[in-house]
């Protein structure tokens, strides 16, 4: 994926041995810089563990984001990042809500 530069790919495969072989695997959904790893929420990762987790994950996505200001990627706005919050929240009350 262009310019992908962090986030998780969930996918479902037949094997561990057939997705190393690339056979067999499906991609369910792609997740980009806010997505979280998935192992946070398992009940046997502390707490502790989780948190330091998430912030390792910030920190790249900071140092990812810093890269590509330096390379001359513009950051968003203000404005934009309002206008697509409320966006966001449209969206959201259009799907029922899930446990």
């Amino acid at each position: 994926i262009p310019e992908f530069h962090f986030g998780r790919i969930d996918v479902r495969f037949a094997s561990l041995a057939a997705l190393r072989r690339g056979e067999a695997f499906r991609v369910i959904e792609v997740n980009g810089a806010g997505s979280e790893a998935t192992h946070v929420w398992d009940p046997r990762t502390t707490l502790l563990r989780a948190w330091r987790d998430q912030f390792l994950h910030y920190g790249l996505a900071y140092r990812i984001g810093a890269a590509n200001r330096a390379r001359g990627a513009r950051p968003t706005g203000v404005r934009e990042l309002f206008r697509l919050w409320r966006t966001q929240r449209r969206l959201m009350a259009a799907y029922p809500l899930h446990d």
